[in-house]
């Protein structure tokens, strides 16, 4: 993908900035400018990203916007075991216990949900609520994240006044997983 002396970078750097972004700060750097080496390749048409990888796929989304590609993003639902936890190939490096608490993360997203429908659109308060149900659910858990942001820019939010996405990354022992919620 990257021949002898490659100097070329495709980036949305503001939205690159938080959320994932803020432990990896290249990483987007450098998925932005595979996927533009491969649309570019493959002439593609669409291309669809999973739910659970939000960011990567606004971040796409906004790319392929303003470099005028004639590619749609299809973003498709985020996969999940039975019990809630979203699939991952890091889930198989997660021993038991950590594993009996890792559905606890969207329990706590899905909570923030049903305290929107319920009209608490007060950002603090929602984050206060999930990660006291955190703290006692998850003990396993580092947090890296929790944030409120607007689904499209991944601008943080103070107050749920229309679309909003909450999103984590949590540490359970050496895996890192992340999720997310449309709050409305």
């Amino acid at each position: 993908m990257y021949g002898p002396n490659f100097a070329t970078w495709v980036e949305v750097p503001t939205m690159a900035k938080g959320l994932c972004g803020a432990a990896r700060p290249i990483h987007f750097r450098g998925v932005c400018t595979v996927l533009m080496k491969l649309f570019h390749i493959s002439l593609a048409n669409y291309a669809v990203f999973g739910a659970k990888d939000w960011q990567q796929q606004a971040i796409v989304r906004r790319m392929v916007a303003d470099l005028d590609m004639d590619i749609a993003i299809h973003t498709r639902p985020t996969v999940r075991e039975s019990d809630g936890l979203a699939l991952s190939s890091r889930n198989v490096y997660l021993n038991s216990d950590e594993r009996a608490q890792a559905p606890y993360i969207y329990q706590g997203l899905s909570w923030a949900k049903e305290e929107v429908k319920k009209g608490q659109k007060n950002v603090a308060l929602l984050r206060e609520g999930v990660l006291a149900r955190w703290a006692k659910q998850i003990p396993a858990g580092r947090l890296d994240y929790l944030s409120v942001v607007d689904p499209d820019s991944l601008e943080p939010l103070t107050t749920i006044n229309g679309s909003a996405l909450m999103a984590c990354a949590i540490s359970l022992g050496q895996t890192r997983l992340i999720d997310n919620i449309l709050l409305s």
